[in-house]
Parts: C-alpha cells; sequence; structure tokens
C-alpha cells in the first residue's frame, strides 16, 4: 500500500500545521512539497518519505526569466539549497526540479521550437546538478499534456513525444494525470470516456517510460462550484470524487504506477478552484475518498525509485559576442585604474 498527497509546492509558503495528522489520517506513505530539511527529517522519523520540489512553473517558455533563463542562472540558484545534505537520507523519496513546463504554451511537442528547446536544456542542467550533489536519490521533472490538452485523434502521439524529450535524463516518469474535465462536462457525465481514456494513458506511459518508475505525481478532483474550461458554473460533490478515484484506482494499481493526491488538503481561494482538490476540507474534515484510499491502493507495492547514473556536468554557456566586448571593456578600465593607481 503506496500513495502519497501533495502539501504544498510553494517555497515562500509554510506547510499547515496539522499535515502529519491529515496524511496518517489518510494513510500515505509519501508526500511531496517545498524544500524544507525539518520536513525530510520528520518524514524519516515517521517512516515516510517526501519528494522535495525545489522551483515554480514556467509555462510559456518564451517568459522564462531568473533561474530558467539559462543552463548557468539554474545551476546557480540551486547552489545555496545545499542538496548533497540529503545523500542516503532515508526521508527523501527524490527531487523534483520542476513541474508541468509549458503548460500554458500552444505548441507541437513533436516539433518543439527553438525556445521550448532551450527550456529543456536549462531543466537537464538543473537535473544533472541535483544528481552530481545527491547521487543516492532519483531526480526528474513532473510532466503534463502540455502542447496535448486536446484530445483529438493524435493526442498520444503528441503526449509521446513530450514524454520522449525528457525521458533520458529523468530518473522517473513524472505524470500529472487528470481527467475528470471532459469538453466542459464533469467526467460522471460519460464514466466509458473515463475509463477509456485512463486506460490508454496508462498504457501509454508504461510503454514510454524505458523501463523507469511511473509515479502519477499528481492525480486529483476538485469539488464545489466553479467554473471549467467552456462551462461558467459547474457543481463536483465530494461523492464524485471518491467516484472518479474508484474508476481510476484500480487502473492505477494495475501498471504498478504510485500515485500522488492533489491535494492534501482544501485551501484558501486561489485561481479559482484550485484550493478544492483537497481531501480533507479546510478546517481538517475528512472527505468521504479518505476512508476509501487504504483499500483503493492496497495493492500498490512499487519499490521506490532508484537513481539513475549520474551524468556530466553540461558545458558552460558559450559568452556571447557582445558579453565578450563588455569584458574586454572592463578588463580595460581595470588595467588602467591599476596603472592610475601605481602613479
Amino acid at each position: 500500500m503506496k500513495y502519497g498527497a501533495v502539501v504544498q509546492y510553494y517555497l515562500d509558503k509554510p506547510y499547515a500545521p496539522d499535515f502529519w495528522s491529515l496524511l496518517q489520517r489518510a494513510g500515505c506513505t509519501y508526500l511531496e512539497g517545498a524544500v524544507r530539511r525539518e520536513v525530510a527529517d520528520e518524514a524519516a522519523n515517521r517512516g515516510m518519505k517526501v519528494a522535495l520540489s525545489y522551483s515554480g512553473i514556467v509555462s510559456n517558455p518564451n517568459n522564462a526569466t531568473g533561474s530558467f533563463s539559462s543552463e548557468a542562472a539554474m545551476v546557480n540558484s540551486l547552489v545555496g539549497r545545499n542538496i548533497s545534505q540529503y545523500r542516503n537520507h532515508a526521508g527523501v523519496y527524490g527531487h523534483i526540479l520542476s513541474i508541468e513546463p509549458c503548460n500554458n504554451y500552444d505548441f507541437d511537442p513533436r516539433n518543439p521550437d527553438a525556445s521550448t528547446l532551450k527550456l529543456i536544456r536549462v531543466l537537464k542542467a538543473g537535473v544533472t546538478y541535483i544528481k552530481q550533489q545527491d547521487p543516492t536519490h532519483p531526480a526528474w521533472i513532473g510532466l503534463n499534456a502540455a502542447g496535448a490538452y486536446g484530445e483529438g485523434s493524435d493526442y498520444l502521439d503528441r503526449r509521446r513525444a513530450w514524454i520522449r524529450l525528457f525521458i533520458d535524463w529523468c530518473d522517473v516518469l513524472d505524470w500529472h494525470l487528470y481527467r475528470w474535465e471532459i469538453g466542459g462536462k464533469v467526467f460522471t457525465s460519460d464514466l466509458d470516456m473515463l475509463d477509456q481514456r485512463t486506460d490508454e494513458m496508462l498504457a501509454m506511459l508504461k510503454q514510454e517510460s524505458k523501463g523507469k518508475p511511473v509515479i502519477i505525481g499528481e492525480i486529483g478532483v476538485p469539488t464545489g462550484t466553479f467554473p471549467i474550461y467552456g462551462n461558467p458554473s459547474v457543481t463536483v460533490t465530494e461523492q464524485d470524487q471518491l467516484t472518479y478515484f474508484l474508476h481510476v484506482a484500480p487502473k492505477i494499481v494495475k501498471y504498478g504506477f504510485t500515485p500522488f493526491i492533489f491535494k492534501l488538503m482544501d485551501d484558501e481561494p486561489y485561481q479559482g478552484f484550485e484550493p478544492y482538490f483537497g481531501i480533507f476540507r479546510k478546517h481538517s474534515a475528512a472527505k468521504p475518498l479518505v476512508d476509501w484510499l487504504p483499500s483503493l491502493f492496497s495493492g500498490n507495492t512499487q519499490p521506490d525509485p532508484q537513481p539513475g547514473p549520474v551524468i556530466e556536468a553540461p558545458a558552460p554557456e558559450p559568452i556571447e559576442p557582445q558579453d565578450s566586448k563588455a569584458l574586454f571593456v572592463l578588463m580595460l578600465t581595470a588595467a588602467l585604474a591599476a596603472l592610475k593607481g601605481e602613479k
């Protein structure tokens, strides 16, 4: 019986004060959350493991800034994390550098443009650095259906192509599986379609994993009344949330994938409906799904993922011509200043 829950990804926000008791109540073995040494230590004390999340989302590669702007910037952003402290740490499941790249970008993964390929190189540099600092745990990127949200006749081909851009250098195939919304309608309007598309996706993930562990890094259903794509107002009940998992969980277990439920607890209103994905309500009261989780995932015995080989560090980025000129000017200025000082 192995499954986990996403606690919170935000590096600048605290964990909920009672999240350990909620994880225990839900029977979770794992959790995903922002990097915190104290969380890893407490996870080890409780016989659990945490997948540590390091950075946010780059929804559009043309807007990649800060740590995502270059390979060097990404590595520099990780240096202060002291990642080597997690070597052989019993409370660490692995390292998630980032999740859902290009999740709001119109592109075809079968023919990615230059900005998408550059972002992938930046992400690879970050994963490489993490693996060098902690070769005892796996490291990866959490993927979703970027470039293939629509489910036309080629949607599986598009998603295969997206996975293939990452699978060789990620130790885990991490996919965020959401099927609760179908064409502006709640999944309960077509349970046969839910079953069919879930089977298709899970079979494809197995095929594209290259034998590496597969985790469903996010899976969840929001509850409440809210707008969704193409529909100004829908209602999803807590019983609907349970129904979704009654259909999908046995399929995940059949393939031996490890799920991380998104998310542990409802939160303050944020981006419309995201807060209501919790399996616990805001004041820690359990939704019906909680009591079903141990039995739904009782057959999942996939071992913890192992790290792959540490690959060579990426070559330093070449200095652009304009940067070379600027560097020459700086060096010349410094030399002149030094001469004046000697006089």
